[in-house]
């Protein structure tokens, strides 16, 4: 997921610090919206203020008011680096809840550290972006955002409450959905539309000639798209627990058997919180998308299923006790080229204009005024400092053996268990 340039050894080793056990809970496959590369124009509100928590009471609390770098004269201030470093990291906790990792709350100050740079980075860029969009005379309105975020719900087919539910899923928030789309889609593109030497359309022939010189990539694996009601009771749960899930879940069954509704069930019993959201809904998964088939309860259930419609009776999962309903199906086959024709034309596209931007905003930075505070400045020659020492300790050493490529276990000293829901 990261880019790794060298990096200090301490901010290394953090990265590795951030997991935790196995979670039991199955992820839904559904991909977030998204857009492209980054920069806030002068009249926008100020970011909000970071959950300046850290894991022990004696670490310093940061200065938020404190000017890192002034970009053409325009502040960027510790408030606003820290509010865009906590959300990346809490985008990067719920991808590890997804892997089954748990986010080590302890290593957020390293772990601000390790995206600190990058962080800055889309700080200036954004700035530069603003004052060359002003210079222009182009305005990004909040209807503008509006309307490039309702259509990205049509384009994937979601209500406003769905795409909500899989943003708090992924560790977004809606602010910070915004600001992406502002910068990394509306500016970018209107830029490009501005600055362009060429505006490339990519034709129909092309799209095709990439479909038949790449098959292997508009492969559809078989999917199913399944809805569950989950009463949680683990391995670390007691018998009255698991007595009490169960009994529940079997009151729940005979209303569906009775002719109740699914999802209406879902929203008002499901322990789940994120399926809850969305009447139990899962999403598209392939086979052995989370775990193994043989070892994996839910998947084995789900994909026993023939018919959409068709529902399992209580099924005794790693989460608890859970009904699962087939909602959809999907075989195994190759996408003709009708049904891929606009995403490989848009994607073509969106590379032509992310090679304008790089050299777009590189021009922008190069040509900068950039003024780093003195405290800026002490860390940036304290990591490379670092980064010195850890380089010329690691050409000393013999090179290790190379470790397993499913080997992810982090140092013991990191690992505590997931408490029971």
């Amino acid at each position: 997921m990261f880019t790794f340039a060298p990096r200090l050894a301490s901010t290394l080793l953090a990265a590795s610090t951030i997991f935790l056990i196995p979670c039991r809970t199955p992820a839904p496959a559904t991909p977030p919206p998204s857009a492209a590369p980054e920069a806030p124009p002068p009249s926008l509100p100020p970011p909000p203020s970071p959950a300046v928590a850290t894991a022990t009471t004696d670490e310093p609390v940061p200065d938020l008011d404190h000017v890192v770098v002034t970009v053409n004269g325009v502040p960027v201030t510790e408030r606003e680096v820290l509010a865009e470093v906590d959300e990346r990291i809490g985008i990067y906790a719920a991808e590890s809840l997804q892997k089954g990792l748990i986010y080590d709350e302890s290593s957020r100050t390293a772990t601000r550290d390790f995206f600190r740079d990058e962080v800055l980075n889309v700080l200036i860029v954004r700035r530069l972006a603003a004052e060359r969009l002003a210079a222009d005379g182009i305005e990004i309105t909040e209807a503008d955002v509006d309307a490039a975020f309702e259509e990205k719900l049509r384009e994937r087919g979601q209500t406003r409450a769905e795409a909500e539910a899989e943003i708090a899923e992924q560790g977004k928030t809606m602010a910070g959905v915004r600001t992406r789309i502002r910068w990394n889609n509306l500016a970018v593109r209107r830029l490009h539309e501005k600055h362009a030497p060429e505006r490339r359309r990519f034709t129909e022939q092309e799209a095709r000639a990439v479909y038949l010189a790449r098959p292997d990539e508009f492969h559809q694996q078989h999917e199913r798209r399944v809805s569950r009601i989950l009463f949680v009771a683990t391995s670390e749960h007691d018998a009255e627990r698991h007595a009490r899930a169960r009994a529940r879940a079997g009151e729940v069954l005979a209303r569906l058997r009775a002719g109740e509704d699914f999802a209406s069930l879902a929203r008002a019993h499901c322990e789940d919180a994120i399926t809850r959201a969305r009447g139990g809904d899962r999403g598209w998964s392939p086979r052995g998308f989370v775990t193994a088939p043989g070892n994996d309860p839910f998947g084995d259930a789900a994909f026993a299923l023939e018919k959409v419609g068709d529902m399992t009776g209580i099924v005794r999962t790693l989460d608890g006790y859970e009904i699962i309903l087939l909602t959809g199906l999907r075989e195994e086959r190759r996408k003709s080229f009708e049904e891929v024709k606009d995403e490989i034309i848009a994607k073509r596209e969106f590379l032509h204009i992310g090679e304008f931007w790089d050299r777009f905003a590189g021009g922008m930075k190069k040509n900068a005024d950039l003024r780093w505070s003195p405290r800026e400045i002490a860390r940036r020659e304290e990591n490379a400092r670092r980064d010195r020492e850890f380089i010329a300790g690691n050409s000393a050493q013999p090179e290790p053996a190379a470790e397993p490529a499913n080997h992810a276990t982090p140092p013991t000293d990191f690992v505590r268990r997931r408490p029971a829901l």
